[in-house]
């Protein structure tokens, strides 16, 4: 795992600027191949490189290509607050979200945090009035 260096940070907030987030974050990012980790700005990378430890941190996402960036469910809980393209799920639209199924919306193409009620859900892309569904398989959910 490396600590991400300031030039990249810009780039991923350049790439991040997509998803109406603009903001300084309040903790550090570790990389480790093409994904992504938050950790906090206090801990101590040289000790933790000592311990030998296989990853660190929370996962929120990795690069896909060179100008898309896939949140983790967990990193558009933590960064998704500062987004400005925020969509609230009726409840319909809901059970639609967590079966992974896409649906037809009223809005711009573009990213959208996926919010139902007071949670985040994650993160929906809109293609021509379609919001796509990129909720992992393995996180549906099929009975309720």
């Amino acid at each position: 795992m490396m600590i991400v260096k300031k030039n990249e940070v810009k780039k991923l907030r350049s790439i991040w600027e997509k998803y109406g987030i603009d903001t300084k974050l309040k903790f550090s990012l570790l990389k480790d191949g093409i994904k992504y980790y938050a950790v906090p700005n206090t801990l101590d990378i040289s000790l933790m490189r000592k311990l030998n430890t296989k990853s660190l941190g929370l996962l929120i996402g990795w690069l896909d290509g060179k100008e898309d960036f896939v949140f983790t469910v967990e990193g558009a809980q933590l960064i998704g607050k500062y987004s400005k393209n925020k969509y609230e799920l009726n409840e319909e639209e809901m059970y639609y979200w967590i079966r992974g199924q896409n649906f037809k919306v009223n809005l711009k193409d573009g990213y959208y945090l996926i919010k139902y009620k007071d949670d985040i859900l994650g993160w929906g892309k809109v293609r021509s009035g379609v919001m796509i569904n990129t909720i992992p398989k393995e996180r549906r959910v099929f009975r309720l």
